[in-house]
């Protein structure tokens, strides 16, 4: 999904709104996923028809890849059996397909090589098509493989950065978006998920194809025990008389996921508890007042709350509604990362200084003169280490700026061993890309050093990840 200012097509803008909207930014979290972590969706996608699937993200190549590994981007929730997938497999990227009788459909790879890398850390754009019996893999919107198939049955997709629901055979990289058309490609077919892994205060991830569900709450409770009030409002009190009873609203539907959410306000002890069907959901026993989301796989007919036997509060702005989207495996919220861009750029960059002040760790022949600005005067080798927990197969932009150097001193400087062709000249290179190697030395470290003749003043206030579009695949 290409992320950008938009603008109405059909007003005419004047080229200050142009200029306005090129220069203006966006920002948004991304999901670093380091082989761990993956997506299911909250309902895999059955596709009997013509359909077209996109996947726009990164891969990398970490130092525990060998020829072997498979790398999942998308695929359904079985191992052999309804479903359609796309890999990466010793370096070929695949495309193979499962019918729900369990027939494989020959896989079409394509070797990556210079006109079709995979693997150099860029954001890329994959697209499969199955029209009128004929499948078909771009790249970047370059087409690499077509076929005619002729499935008979049905394929399905449900799971985002890994090959099973349950995690078999995960990539490491960033997801930026997940869509899916059926029925058609994106021209004809209707989109039924649009997935764009951007929330990073929760596991679940909403599918903005499909409309808010209708909140069941607003109508009246199908089951309200005696130990509940209504309070004519939208709330409802619980008082317990050493039971525990419930409040609940009928028209679920078994097996789907909902959201549920509400505020709570405490007049005593006790906690409560989302009702599903013989699922015990966790009982919230804080006593902390505020606003509360649950989300639940029905297990029956209906959804509510339980109070516990010597339970006194309010609930009240309630909401029970049918929710889609994916649910994000084995994630920690140190995994999320922000990250902007100008509406124009072909890149992101992270918000994270990652040569701060507060990331400094180390000097060795430099003196500290200002805030990021730092000073060699004598006749040694000098270097100055930040503690950045670079990761590995991220690309990286730094910038530094010669402020003074003694007319007698060469020119002079170079990054550690930490990236890619790391040796650069700070008079003449303003501005660098590296990529950090697999295996190297000082894996979480950055560090410049000044030959010993070097003489100077320089400022380095800039090293942020690097996160650019492949061409073509915006």
């Amino acid at each position: 999904m290409r992320l950008e200012a938009r603008v109405n097509p059909r007003v005419e803008q004047r080229p200050s709104q142009r200029l306005e909207a090129a220069l203006s930014k966006i920002t948004r979290a991304i999901l670093n996923l380091n082989g761990t972590q993956y997506a299911t969706l909250s309902e895999p996608e059955v596709l009997d028809g013509d359909f077209e699937i996109e996947w726009v993200g990164v891969r990398y190549v970490t130092d525990t890849s060998t020829a072997e590994s498979i790398d999942t981007l998308f695929a359904g929730a079985e191992l052999n059996s309804n479903t359609v997938a796309v890999d990466v497999f010793e370096e070929r990227l695949r495309v193979f397909a499962y019918n729900s009788s369990g027939n494989l459909y020959p896989s079409l790879q394509a070797t990556i090589g210079e006109t079709s890398s995979f693997s150099d850390g860029k954001i890329q754009r994959i697209r499969v098509t199955y029209v009128s019996g004929v499948i078909s893999l771009y790249l970047n919107d370059a087409m690499i493989l077509t076929a005619t198939w002729n499935i008979a049955g049905s394929v399905a997709v449900g799971v985002v950065g890994a090959r099973t629901d349950t995690g078999s055979r995960r990539m490491a990289g960033n997801v930026f978006s997940f869509r899916v058309w059926k029925d058609g490609d994106r021209n004809t077919g209707e989109l039924v998920t649009d997935l764009r892994f951007d929330q990073s205060d929760t596991i679940y991830q909403r599918n903005y194809a499909v409309p808010v569900g209708v909140n069941l709450a607003d109508s009246e409770p199908s089951n309200l025990r005696e130990t509940w009030t209504d309070n004519g409002d939208g709330s409802f009190t619980a008082m317990s008389n050493g039971e525990y009873l419930a409040v609940a609203w009928s028209g679920v539907v078994a097996g789907k996921v909902y959201k549920i959410s509400y505020d709570i306000v405490h007049h005593g002890d006790g906690g409560v508890r989302v009702i599903n069907g013989a699922v015990s959901e966790p009982w919230d026993v804080s006593t902390v007042d505020g606003h509360r989301e649950v989300y639940v796989t029905a297990d029956s007919t209906s959804l509510g709350f339980r109070h516990d036997s010597d339970a006194h509060f309010t609930i009240s702005n309630i909401s029970i509604k049918e929710w889609s989207g994916a649910i994000l495996q084995n994630t920690l919220p140190g995994d999320w990362e922000q990250i902007t861009k100008k509406g124009s750029d072909d890149y992101w960059l992270g918000t994270e200084n990652l040569v701060a002040d507060e990331y400094f760790s180390q000097l060795g022949g430099f003196t500290k003169i200002g805030p990021n600005i730092w000073g060699k005067y004598g006749e040694n080798t000098a270097s100055i280490k930040w503690y950045s927990e670079l990761v590995e197969g991220h690309r990286y932009q730094f910038k530094g700026e010669t402020l003074w150097r003694d007319p007698t001193s060469p020119w002079g400087a170079n990054m550690s061993a930490n990236f890619a062709g790391n040796n650069f000249n700070v008079k003449e290179v303003q501005e660098h890309l590296g990529t950090k190697v697999a295996g190297s030395q000082n894996q979480q470290e950055f560090r410049i050093n000044i030959e010993s003749s070097g003489k100077l003043e320089i400022r380095t206030d800039h090293l942020k990840r690097y996160l650019e579009y492949a061409e073509g695949a915006i």
